[in-house]
């Protein structure tokens, strides 16, 4: 673990698909490779939601929220 950043470098192996897949939803919501995989990693982990969102759902939410805070702005 990098001790000033407090992160740790790993290496990550995923299918051609997922991250054609990641890619895509990079491109539309500005974030990094690395953002957009801790956010969903994160994201399944929390358990204070009742109702379980596919990543589709996950993802059209991410991109509302993020136009609604561009417009608050």
């Amino acid at each position: 673990m990098d001790i000033e950043s407090g992160k740790v470098r790993i290496t990550l192996r995923i299918e051609p698909d997922v991250y054609a897949m990641l890619v895509d939803v990079i491109s539309k919501t500005g974030r990094s490779l690395n953002s957009e995989i801790t956010a969903r990693v994160r994201d399944s982990f929390c358990t204070d939601s009742p109702v379980v969102l596919t990543t589709t759902e996950k993802v059209f939410q991410r991109i509302i929220q993020e136009e609604l805070d561009k417009r608050q702005k």
